[in-house]
């Protein structure tokens, strides 16, 4: 059974999509595919690194434990250092950082003490201080000074507990900084982040957890809600209306440009040196106000976690989330149903450009703009609505069904140029075969009769049927298709269409079925006749060391609009030009005999050629059945080439036009000077004849110069 094609390639669409969609769901079931989720995470990775970015918040400073600040030591203090004062807390600070690491905590309170001092709002310890040192008292001391503006981290651990089973464990502050109690005490917050389990990257930031929920258990009202480290950072900093509600509130954010415009670390130490403190802080001034994170920076805490960018520094991805909380831009994933609904649209985008695109060709780039606006359509997503929209598998199912539409109009398509291609190459070129057969439909409109802009070309043998009478049958037939061998190599040469052969005479045009426009198919014509002499003369070169008669032939050339159509009957069709311009071409042919020369072409023709060739009027004709004269003119050559010597040709065209003019006596003196210069030339031989004629015994007023040919 025969489908209608829209129903072939909508079965094939569906087919496609289909395979999408249990694909999709079978990845996120967990039970294969998982290559689709990857893909999918590795899309929203570019998202993040070229889509719109969160820009940081001034409000924000990031002070990092650098290897800058890790690596002072005590003769630093004597010579980088000697301009500060040893008896103040600078100094103090400064040896405390050049001793061993981990810095004493005293360390820590003369830092708060430095920030607090300044202005901050707030001061982020992004650090575990799990285990009690010697100096806790003067920390402790500090942090409880600073309780409402400071915040300390703690850590969620996976442990492996004696009876062999795992347990997250909540590593909090040793017991002589901040006593454990409960609730938690309000400077504590876990540092922790959990990445996204199809690549591993950390897209989210949870703000609120339970032990209950990082067991796996089902929620209970009463268990302790732990805080983040940016949720308790904007409690801290007054505004905890910015964090959204829930206990399990996990929302995607938005990254700032990390290569050029993110958290810059500026080291601790240089808050101590009081030419670091002038220029980088304006001793004090660029700290107020100030949400302060201080934390490890570099690889030697291996304190990094993967993120779209890349490994990024923890302290820095708590900026991010703390400036996607003040700036509010957080992200959202479109539903299940809405995706499903997406890899629907890529089906049917897919079968609709299947559809609409008859071309193989078109269909290809009609795809990549589909695919091409589909992640424009997604960056445009997650720029101004802040989603993230299901990209891959939509278009995985609008390519994988437009390519097997292709392949299946492809095969067609193939099967139908070789049931086409041999008929066709019996009419034209092979290289027009090509264009034709990537051009069905407009082929089948001009087969069914179209008017078109033309030029048809006539050639004839002069004096072939006199010559079939005496020659031999078998050479001569072998003669003429060696002639009709080179003429038609030149005219598929020239992407013409050979219509007939006609006796001795063939008959071709040019824009009939396929057109590089009128003037480019006109100049075509003439360059194969051009050819042709050439050809002709080659022939006539080798007949003669042959042996052989040489032949002699007339070619005519006109332009118009004919009719193109597929002419015969049922036995027998052929491709075929009939109108005017036909006709035409044809009685101008024939005139080339009047006047002894090879080519002649009409005045619509010579319009179209004029800028490409040397011309050379003729005469004006009046052929059988018309009324209107047409100026005829034949070609001496192509633009560029050679013409020598010019002057008769000169003194042959102003003769023309005095002629024309009655002005025979004057006509003749110049078609006499022209002939000294080309004696041989019939046509300035004729119109010296016709000019000394008419000087001696003037024509009647009713004469025009118009010549009338009375035969076709």
């Amino acid at each position: 059974m025969h489908f209608p094609r829209p129903l072939q390639l909508g079965l094939i669409c569906a087919v496609c999509t289909g395979l999408v969609f249990t694909a999709y769901f079978t990845a996120i079931t967990g039970h294969g595919f998982e290559s689709l989720l990857r893909w999918e995470m590795r899309f929203r990775g570019q998202l993040v690194k070229y889509g719109r970015k969160n820009p940081p918040d001034p409000r924000l400073m990031f002070l990092a434990l650098d290897n800058d600040s890790a690596s002072i030591k005590q003769v630093d203090l004597e010579t980088l250092y000697a301009d500060v004062p040893r008896d103040s807390a600078d100094y103090r600070a400064l040896s405390l950082i050049s001793r061993q690491w981990p810095w004493p905590r005293e360390t820590y309170a003369l830092l708060l003490d430095k920030l607090f001092a300044a202005g901050a709002r707030v001061v982020i310890l992004d650090l575990l201080f799990s285990k009690p040192s010697a100096d806790d008292a003067v920390f402790k001391a500090a942090l409880d000074r600073y309780r409402d503006r400071v915040v300390i981290g703690s850590n969620f651990d996976t442990q492996t507990l004696d009876t062999g089973k795992k347990a997250v464990v909540h590593a909090l502050p040793t017991d002589t900084l901040i006593p454990e109690q409960e609730p938690l005490d309000s400077r504590v917050a876990y540092v922790n982040f959990w990445p996204d389990g199809t690549d591993g990257a950390i897209r989210r930031a949870r703000l609120r957890t339970t032990l209950d929920a990082l067991h796996d258990l089902p929620d209970n009202a009463d268990s302790e809600v732990h805080v983040s480290l940016a949720a308790r950072t904007l409690e801290k900093a007054g505004l905890s209306h910015l964090v959204p509600p829930g206990r399990d509130a996990e929302p995607l954010f938005r990254y700032t440009d990390r290569p050029r415009a993110g958290f810059r670390p500026t080291s601790i130490y240089q808050l101590f040196v009081p030419r670091y403190w002038a220029a980088n802080f304006a001793n004090g001034e660029r700290l107020r106000g100030k949400i302060i994170m201080v934390g490890p920076y570099g690889n030697w805490q291996h304190d990094e976690h993967p993120t779209p960018y890349g490994p990024m520094p923890g302290p820095e991805l708590h900026l991010n989330a703390i400036n996607a909380l003040l700036h509010q831009e957080f992200l959202t994933e479109t539903p299940l149903r809405e995706e499903a609904m997406l890899i629907l649209c890529g089906g049917l985008v897919a079968w609709l450009i299947s559809l609409l695109s008859p071309r193989p060709a078109l269909q290809i780039l009609r795809g990549i703009a589909a695919t091409a606006l589909g992640v424009f359509l997604a960056l445009g997503a997650y720029n101004f609505l802040n989603l993230y929209t299901a990209v891959i598998t939509p278009l995985l199912a609008l390519n994988l069904s437009g390519g097997a539409c292709f392949v299946h109009e492809f095969i067609l398509e193939r099967l139908d140029k070789a049931r086409t291609r041999r008929a066709l190459e019996r009419y034209v070129s092979k290289d027009i075969v090509h264009e034709l057969l990537d051009n069905q439909q407009s082929v089948l409109n001009a087969l069914g009769g179209a008017r078109k802009p033309i030029t048809v070309l006539f050639s004839d043998l002069r004096g072939f049927t006199a010559l079939t009478e005496s020659a031999d049958a078998v050479a001569l037939v072998a003669q003429l298709n060696e002639y009709f061998n080179r003429m038609v190599r030149i005219v598929f040469a020239n992407a013409g269409t050979l219509d007939k052969f006609i006796g001795d005479g063939l008959m071709a045009h040019w824009g009939s079925i396929v057109s590089a426009g009128p003037q480019a198919d006109a100049c075509a014509a003439v360059r194969t006749a051009l050819e042709m002499r050439t050809a002709l003369a080659r022939l006539n070169a080798e007949w003669r060391e042959r042996g052989m008669q040489t032949l002699d032939f007339g070619i005519g050339i006109n332009s118009g609009e004919a009719i193109v159509g597929n002419l015969g009957c049922e036995e027998k069709m052929e491709v075929s030009v009939i109108g005017d311009p036909v006709n035409l071409a044809s009685r101008i042919e024939g005139a080339t005999k009047l006047y002894h020369i090879d080519l002649l072409i009409g005045e619509d023709t010579a319009r179209l050629v004029g800028d490409a060739f040397f011309l050379r009027k003729v005469d004006q004709l009046r052929v059988k059945g018309k009324t209107r004269p047409v100026e005829v003119l034949t070609v001496l050559s192509e633009e560029g080439e050679d013409l020598m010597p010019a002057r008769w040709l000169i003194l042959y065209e102003v003769g023309v036009r005095l002629y024309r003019q009655r002005e025979f006596a004057r006509a003749a003196e110049l078609f006499e000077s022209a002939a000294h210069l080309r004696p041989d030339d019939a046509l300035i031989g004729e119109y010296l004849h016709r000019a000394q004629t008419y000087a001696a015994q003037p024509p009647g007023p009713e004469w025009s110069g118009v010549q009338v040919l009375s035969d076709k």
